[in-house]
């Protein structure tokens, strides 16, 4: 298992919970399976400690998130890594809030929200493409909105890929990337 900085900063009890699960095994008085596709990956919450554990699945084994979350460690917007084995799993934060998918859905957010939102994916992006990297798998479900703190977190960054060049330039990739968030509103009915 690799460990990263953050991992570090994990209370011993967390650390030996993460160390315990690549050793022996899923405990699942401790680990609770999250509601997701699975066709790329298994997804488990640490309960009470705010960690997720994503195991990858044949399907998803060549997913970059890894070196992804590497590249943009101490992003705000971003997941910090605790630990991973490439082409196995991960140790991750888990996101706060709900996903923008599911507020939408609800109707449980204002434009107001949704204007800092869309202003803190713009800042997460750039942050992105300012990292050498791109994202080809943008979906509203990765964006996850804490209410109370008023803050973004991206997640599932399984093709945010390396960035070789900015075609045709970066601040174009960027007004793109704005009409796609756009778009995606308005397939829930939102205008901003």
């Amino acid at each position: 298992m690799n460990k990263t900085v953050y991992f570090e900063e994990l209370d011993s009890e967390t650390k030996m919970a993460l160390l315990a699960t690549v050793d022996k095994g899923l405990d699942y008085d401790k680990w609770k399976k999250c509601n997701t596709e699975e066709n790329r990956s298994v997804i488990f919450e640490l309960e009470e400690k705010d960690i997720i554990f994503k195991v990858l699945k044949e399907k998803g084994v060549r997913d970059v998130d890894i070196n992804a979350l590497i590249d943009l460690s101490g992003i705000k917007y971003f997941p910090k890594l605790y630990a991973y084995s490439e082409r196995k799993y991960l140790f991750m934060e888990k996101a706060k809030g709900v996903s923008l998918h599911d507020l939408l859905l609800r109707k449980q957010i204002s434009n107001e929200e949704l204007q800092l939102i869309k202003d803190q994916v713009l800042d997460a992006y750039t942050e992105m493409l300012n990292r050498k990297r791109d994202e080809h798998d943008f979906k509203l479900e990765h964006i996850f909105w804490d209410t109370e703190n008023q803050k973004l977190t991206w997640i599932d960054l399984g093709f945010c890929e390396e960035l070789v060049i900015y075609l045709p330039s970066k601040e174009k990739m960027i007004e793109k990337f704005e009409e796609q968030f756009k778009e995606e509103l308005i397939y829930y009915g939102v205008q901003i």
